[in-house]
């Protein structure tokens, strides 16, 4: 087991970019998750503001 860790002296620079590519893989999604979150939260605000502005629109012609 040691030895496939060890990867015939390898080991310790082939493990590191693979904890690395892990990392990276994760904050990439995770940061993606965020950004879409914010985008949606972005689209939902701009839709209620139009909605109210149409509603308030409606209310002053009466």
């Amino acid at each position: 087991m040691s030895e496939t860790l060890a990867m015939g002296g390898y080991g310790a620079y082939v493990w590191s970019s693979v904890g690395l590519t892990v990392i990276v893989v994760v904050m990439c999604a995770v940061l993606a998750r965020r950004r879409h979150r914010s985008v949606l939260n972005d689209i939902r605000a701009q839709i209620s503001a139009q909605v109210r502005a149409q509603i308030h629109a409606m209310e002053t012609k009466e």
